[in-house]
């Protein structure tokens, strides 16, 4: 059990680091959002990062230098 802790713990840390690695400086910290849906007798973890990515969310005059 403290190996799969382990072993999530170091897969979060690696994914949060690269999402603010490619957010190309922007200010993230209000763009993170964390949602628990705890569900009683139930064991098991879900988890699911959505990322703001592509030319949609490119800025005006800016498209492409991300």
């Amino acid at each position: 059990m403290k190996s799969l802790l382990m072993i999530f713990s170091i897969i979060i840390i690696i994914v949060g680091t690269s999402y603010l690695m490619v957010s190309c400086g922007k200010d993230t910290t209000q763009q993170l959002k964390l949602e628990l849906l705890p569900v009683p007798g139930n064991p098991l973890i879900n988890f699911r990062i959505l990322t703001k990515f592509g030319s949609a969310n490119d800025p005006v005059g800016k498209e492409g230098l991300c």
